[in-house]
């Protein structure tokens, strides 16, 4: 006799051998209440469940008043990936139940075990990106012995400065490293004093 696999939700595992898709993934985790991830959201615009991160690049809003499904806009969304609370190698399957939806770094750091209960307690307590993206800020600034003045806020938003940063660093993966931007922007102040 198999044994009965049992999700994080109180659900019977069906034993689903397809990954549905993100909209499907989020579809399910709505209709259940937020006991298991703690997660609120604008289910319209989709974000990491653990750190929250979201693309606002995509902001789907006015598309929303369009579409039939308002999940369908999760599948949109390359930056998100859909993860399984207990991994398949752990003998984890492929039902929405035992799925959740992360960003990129988030599912690669997240805990691969079997205990499905440490697995959402950790998506329940994660930092957010913006505690990430501060802490991550406040490191940098040290690393170039550096504090933030009050004027500094409004050069940051100069066309100046950013067609200066713009024309001396580089993006990597899309992206102007936090180092890149603090660097450029001391020269910048270093040559407009």
């Amino acid at each position: 006799m198999k044994n009965i696999v049992v999700h994080v939700d109180g659900s019977i595992c069906t034993n689903r051998l397809n990954m549905p898709s993100k909209a499907n993934v989020a579809r399910y985790w709505c209709e259940k209440s937020t006991e298991y991830f703690d997660y609120s959201m604008d289910w319209g615009e989709p974000s990491c469940w653990a750190c929250g991160i979201w693309n606002e690049y995509f902001d789907d809003d006015i598309e929303l008043e369009k579409l039939k499904d308002v999940f369908s806009v999760w599948n949109k969304h390359s930056y998100l990936e859909r993860c399984h609370i207990l991994p398949t190698a752990l003998g984890g399957c492929n039902c929405e139940a035992n799925l959740t939806i992360l960003c990129k770094h988030c599912h690669k750091v997240s805990p691969d075990t079997r205990n499905l209960h440490l697995f959402t307690t950790w998506v329940k307590n994660r930092k957010s990106h913006w505690v990430h993206s501060k802490e991550e800020l406040q490191r940098v600034l040290s690393e170039f012995d550096y504090q933030i003045e009050e004027s500094d806020k409004a050069i940051m938003m100069s066309n100046g400065f950013k067609l200066f940063l713009e024309t001396n660093t580089v993006m990597v993966g899309g992206k102007t490293a936090i180092a890149s931007y603090i660097a450029c922007f001391i020269e910048y102040k270093r040559l407009h004093r």
